[in-house]
């Protein structure tokens, strides 16, 4: 495939996974899970945390919102990734290689470290 065609269809799920979360659906606390990485999401108060589990380690941040598409944050100190609920049970997360889908799960971290 072209490197152009390749370009117009990452661009094309880029809008359909933004205009599914113009939505404003809210971000949901719980365990995610994408093959062999994995995320966390949990709440203190009001403010959302972030841990992120692959085979590269652990990274712990706070998440904060994005400002331009309602409830999508960003990863503190991670520039340009982003992070949206899809729907009650995904996560959608975008960086410069493209965006990826979690699925959550009913088990914690403590069952997969």
């Amino acid at each position: 495939m072209s490197k152009f065609l390749n370009s117009c269809i990452l661009t094309i799920l880029t809008l359909v996974s933004i205009s599914a979360s113009a939505n404003g659906i809210p971000l949901q606390q719980g365990f995610y899970n994408s093959g062999s990485r994995y995320i966390e999401i949990a709440t203190d108060g009001e403010r959302f945390c972030y841990q992120g589990i692959s085979n590269h380690g652990v990274t712990t941040a706070s998440l904060y919102p994005d400002g331009t598409v309602p409830d999508r944050y960003r990863i503190y100190q991670f520039d340009g990734v982003t992070i949206q609920q899809v729907n009650s049970t995904t996560l959608a997360v975008q960086d410069e290689y493209g965006s990826f889908e979690y699925e959550q799960l009913t088990t914690s971290s403590d069952d997969i470290i």
